[in-house]
């Protein structure tokens, strides 16, 4: 699969649709280990779930944050209804982690739109 990529990327080049840095950025992009790793991984089960958390991280993580503050939302509902000790502290247990996960969130997303900058 790799190979036809390659072959693509050399047609692209050879038609003039792409520029000789364009083509060794893309082979570069094509031949790294993450994408060797992702591709690798999409062969053996094309519907991996696995594959599209690795490619996507940023929303891997958006949705654990996400989930994580609705339940630190329903911890909350329980801790009103019955304040007990157990309810109070399974809420302070579910917003500390749903502030962890939103800040790894956030420094994720920073590390992206910094590696994109030029």
């Amino acid at each position: 699969m790799i190979t036809s990529e390659l072959e693509k990327l050399a047609s692209l080049r050879d038609r003039g649709d792409l520029s000789q840095a364009e083509f060794e950025k893309a082979k570069e992009l094509l031949l790294s280990e993450e994408n060797t790793d992702a591709t690798l991984d999409n062969r053996s089960s094309p519907n991996n779930s696995a594959g599209e958390r690795e490619r996507n991280p940023l929303k891997t993580r958006l949705l654990v944050s996400i989930l994580s503050t609705v339940s630190a939302a329903f911890a909350g509902g329980s801790a009103a209804i019955d304040p007990s000790p157990i309810s109070l502290l399974v809420l302070v247990l579910f917003v500390v982690a749903s502030t962890l996960s939103w800040t790894w969130y956030a420094r994720l997303r920073r590390g992206i739109s910094r590696q994109k900058t030029p």
